[in-house]
């Protein structure tokens, strides 16, 4: 009994095959729509494990215009969404984009136009923005935590009786990273860095005499 569902998913798996190569010349080969009584909870998304990496029962769908590609998500919806919506979109994306590499291979190894690759690049833009939202999740998150750091020892220099420039200066030497740089990639803070520095010299030596006109000293 336990054999009999991998003996189907062969069968759909290499009756796929069959039919997107014997249509090659008449491309798109369609497969049968999917249906809502197929669909799972999510999205019409298969509950059964490795048949996940199909469209339907009959295979993959050949065709871009019996499956349409929907636009990607939006970061600015996503930062609207739960941890938990974001943990469940992203492993419905996983899923999506394994099931189009598998196709995409097959397409390969037997010389088939791969129609999805509109589809590929939104599910890959989604999982991007999913991402940069858990990114800035965390930055904020990290950088609110520096804050409480900072205003606890504030709170233990100033009992000690410290001034306020005292106070600051110590502050300075024990977080020396500046709030508003904490969570920022090394990349980014050295691009920045080098755009001030362009925008120091290119400033450096030159005043602004009435109007628009400049001169230098």
């Amino acid at each position: 009994m336990a054999a009999r569902p991998l003996i189907a998913l062969q069968r759909c798996f290499s009756s796929t095959v069959r039919t997107a190569f014997s249509a090659a010349r008449n491309r798109p080969a369609l497969s049968t729509p999917f249906t809502a009584a197929s669909a799972g909870p999510v999205g019409g998304i298969l509950r059964r494990g490795l048949q996940d990496f199909f469209d339907n029962e009959k295979g993959w769908t050949w065709s871009d215009s019996a499956l349409p590609t929907g636009r990607a998500w939006l970061a600015a919806e996503l930062r609207k969404k739960s941890f938990e919506d974001l943990h469940q979109l992203w492993w419905v994306c996983i899923k999506e984009q394994n099931k189009l590499y598998s196709q995409k291979e097959e397409a390969r190894r037997f010389s088939l136009f791969f129609p999805h690759k509109d589809r590929l690049f939104q599910v890959k833009l989604t999982m991007n923005r999913i991402k940069q939202v858990v990114w800035e999740r965390r930055t904020q998150w990290v950088r609110a935590q520096a804050v409480v750091q900072r205003e606890r020892q504030a709170e233990v220099l100033r009992a000690e009786g410290l001034s306020e420039v005292k106070i600051e200066q110590t502050l300075e030497e024990m977080f020396p990273v500046p709030i508003e740089n904490i969570g920022k990639r090394p990349s980014k803070l050295k691009s920045e860095e080098a755009r001030k520095k362009e925008i120091d010299l290119k400033g450096r030596g030159r005043k602004k005499s009435g109007g628009s006109t400049w001169y230098v000293v």
